[in-house]
């Protein structure tokens, strides 16, 4: 999910190096797993296992506290129609260029949902295997 969000709300010359952040997260995230396995593969006790869980369960805690102070995605409310929410989480945003034009993208991302559901209107997966 955090790629889509970074996508919807962050100002578009951050979403690049936030993309690689992620990514870069997803990779040490890895090492770290290999050497925290690596350094308890050799146990013999109980602690051998369950300290890995411990470690796994430790990260959603402060995520958890992370997403308590994010902000709604703007598209989240256009997609429920609630246009007034999409525009005042536009104005929470920390970039004033889009906070003073709020209303016109408010009016971009109605255009655009419209379109997309227009585009999805009578497809299904069923369609991809169908012939011409």
């Amino acid at each position: 999910m955090a790629p889509t969000y970074a996508s919807e709300v962050f100002p578009m010359a951050l979403r690049g190096y936030l993309a690689v952040y992620l990514n870069l997260c997803w990779a040490f995230g890895q090492l770290n797993s290999a050497g925290v396995q690596s350094a308890f593969s050799g146990g013999t006790t109980q602690w051998s296992y369950r300290i890995l869980f411990a470690l796994q369960l430790t990260w959603p805690i402060p995520l958890f506290l992370i997403l308590f102070f994010t902000l709604e995605s703007p598209w989240h409310y256009v997609r429920k129609g609630d246009h007034d929410m999409a525009e005042k989480m536009i104005k929470c945003l920390p970039s004033p260029s889009q906070r003073d034009l709020a209303k016109q993208r408010v009016a971009l991302m109605v255009h655009t949902d419209g379109l997309e559901r227009s585009l999805s209107e009578n497809t299904s997966y069923l369609q991809c295997f169908k012939g011409h």
